[in-house]
């Protein structure tokens, strides 16, 4: 058969495929209409993972050929009726992938697609040993656990509520097969973050196997903080459920703080980390933020960064500048969104909400012609005089280090705020943080007094 051809979206259309019913071992089979997003017909929208690029099949569409990854053969094969038609959402086949317009567009639709599906099906891939073994273990563990998910936990740890009721440990074999469920690489992916928390109804598939989105969420509560590293897998769940709540709950999330909080996710194409989080914010209708992967990542990135300062009259967004960069050309002021939080250390990122220097004041922002340098107005409030050297991870460096930065601080005293040198030292160590008060002051001061004497003897001893 021919490759299939695509017929032109009309403004505002999307298009759905309706699948065949069939048996087993018959051909999957197709077609796909248009219809209106603001009219659409019940229909289930599916969240999966695509799959290595190379690796394809063609089924079957209006009599034509389309290509479609192995891991969406494998789920079409699961989703098909053997009676009925099914009508679905598939961003694989319903967009155009090759044509760069339609892909901007359809993008930009993703949000309300997602919003308006009877059901988001969740594919995680064909069913194996620990699936079966674990999802089996989901309905076991929350037929015991339902009256206290309903009475609410209280001050009851997990791990002594399934030692009270007989039940497996947390870390024996049921439990780690979870665990290893939550390592597929669904819960990893960028995209799925709005593509479930969106969904009016998400329902999880592995294989022949179907469980509520809720129910684990539910077991992803058991097992925080009681799982070994390499299990950690579920806290990306957690941070899906969390902007799930806040859309069931139309509370609205700053997209600075959504960029941050999906950083860890992945996608193919790091444009994705701004244009695959749009559906969750009121933000995604202005202009600033519209999808057009014309751009490069850098012109991406930076045109976010503008829209941030310039919308909020704010620098907030320069808390989260890292240096060195992964990406090159990067302005010096526009975030590498590309990097996982993890690997970051920004005062920005760590401690956003705690540090208000500017208050109430906004802004001034201008730009170049050529948008790569940042004209700001600014109060000059103290100049600097000395530069002490940077602590190294090097073993007892720190040692070498504190005796001079304990000298420049002793150096500038009176200190403005009337604080003794130790108290500013650490302090300043600790980049301020902490509940000021005589009780919060005596414990940091003693705890850096401790620290400081044992750093005494041990630079005594390797003297």
């Amino acid at each position: 058969m021919a490759p299939y051809r695509y017929k032109a979206l009309r403004n505002g259309e999307i298009r759905l495929l309706d699948l065949s019913a069939g048996e087993t071992s018959s051909q999957l089979s197709c077609r796909i209409v248009h219809c209106s997003i603001d009219d659409p017909p019940l229909f289930e929208a599916l969240s999966y993972t695509w799959g290595p690029p190379g690796d394809s099949h063609t089924i079957s569409c209006d009599n034509e050929d389309i290509c479609v990854t192995v891991n969406l053969k494998s789920a079409l094969l699961r989703l098909r009726s053997p009676v009925l038609q099914r009508k679905l959402w598939i961003d694989q086949i319903c967009i155009n992938q090759d044509e760069l317009q339609e892909r901007n567009e359809q993008v930009a639709l993703m949000g309300d697609i997602y919003r308006k599906a009877q059901q988001v099906l969740i594919w995680l891939g064909e069913e194996d040993e620990d699936s079966r073994f674990g999802l089996n273990y989901v309905q076991i563990l929350l037929a015991e656990l339902q009256p206290v998910f309903d009475n609410g936990l209280g001050e009851i740890k997990f791990s002594d509520l399934i030692k009270a009721l007989g039940m497996p440990a947390i870390k024996g074999g049921a439990w780690n097969a979870l665990g290893r469920i939550f390592e597929r690489t669904w819960f990893r992916r960028l995209w799925v973050v709005q593509e479930a928390a969106l969904a009016a109804v998400a329902t999880v598939m592995c294989g022949s196997q179907t469980v509520p989105w809720q129910d684990l969420v539910k077991v992803c509560q058991c097992q925080v903080g009681s799982h070994d590293p390499e299990h950690e897998a579920h806290s990306s769940m957690l941070a899906i459920e969390t902007q799930r709540e806040r859309h069931e709950r139309r509370l609205q999330s700053p997209f600075i703080n959504i960029l941050l909080l999906c950083s860890d996710f992945n996608c193919t194409d790091p444009r994705d980390k701004i244009f695959g989080l749009l559906g969750l914010t009121t933000d995604a209708g202005d202009p600033m933020l519209a999808p057009d992967y014309s751009l490069s990542v850098q012109e991406v990135y930076g045109k976010v960064t503008r829209f941030l300062m310039t919308r909020d009259k704010s620098l907030a967004v320069l808390g989260d500048v890292k240096e060195p960069k992964s990406l090159q050309g990067l302005p010096t002021w526009t975030p590498d969104w590309s990097i996982p939080l993890a690997t970051q250390k920004t005062l920005g990122s760590r401690f956003r909400g705690r540090y208000d220097a500017a208050q109430s004041t906004q802004a001034s922002v201008q730009f170049s012609d050529d948008l790569r340098t940042l004209f700001l107005d600014g109060v000059v409030v103290d100049s600097i005089y000395a530069l002490g050297d940077i602590l190294l991870s090097l073993p007892f460096h720190h040692l070498k280090i504190l005796p001079q930065w304990e000298s420049m601080v002793q150096s500038a005293q009176p200190y403005p705020t009337g604080e003794d040198s130790t108290t500013v030292l650490w302090r300043m160590l600790i980049a301020d943080n902490g509940i000021r008060g005589v009780k919060s002051d005596q414990y940091h001061r003693d705890l850096y007094d401790s620290w400081h004497n044992i750093n005494e003897r041990n630079f005594s001893a390797v003297k």
